[in-house]
């Protein structure tokens, strides 16, 4: 079994002259950012409190790298959990699932911070259906039934291999 939580990064500001990538947070977002981690450290899930991952995959944005540090900060995550990865800048649906695929096996809890609208394609794709908006701040946390990632690439049997156990984004705090 595997565990996988994608996260959408924190909403950003566009008040400074910059390019894309290196947008930081607003406000909002900070503050987003800090309440969904603190949320997460509350959380139950499947009866369990939710364990630091194995890994986080993010982007090398910095609205990304805001928000996984936050997550990392507010649940005294070590930071070696965090991987950034230029690729997953602006990456297609298909280009995260080709990531995830490339995951060691004996990581079995993984963190991807990423960005729409690969991030929302890659959803679509694993639970085989159309999905409303990933918001800014939202995580999905979904159980594979699955010992190895290359295993998503399986597209007729992952559906069935994938349950959406918990979708949380700010509006519900």
């Amino acid at each position: 079994m595997k565990h996988l939580v994608l996260c959408r990064h924190a909403k950003s500001s566009w008040k400074y002259p910059v390019e894309d990538c290196y947008r930081p947070l607003n406000k909002r977002g900070l503050l987003n950012a800090v309440d969904m981690a603190r949320c997460l450290a509350n959380e139950e899930l499947n009866g369990k409190s939710f364990d630091c991952p194995q890994l986080i995959l993010c982007s090398h944005s910095v609205r990304t790298y805001a928000t996984a540090l936050a997550y990392i900060e507010e649940n005294r995550w070590p930071i070696s959990v965090l991987s950034l990865e230029p690729l997953i800048y602006e990456a297609s649906g298909q280009t995260l699932l080709s990531i995830l695929a490339k995951v060691k096996k004996s990581v079995n809890s993984l963190w991807l911070v990423a960005h729409n609208p690969g991030l929302n394609l890659l959803a679509e794709y694993l639970l085989g259906k159309e999905l409303e908006n990933i918001v800014t701040s939202a995580q999905l946390h979904i159980s594979l039934d699955i010992e190895n990632w290359k295993e998503l690439l399986e597209q007729k049997t992952i559906v069935s291999k994938s349950k959406l156990v918990h979708w949380l984004q700010p509006s519900m705090l």
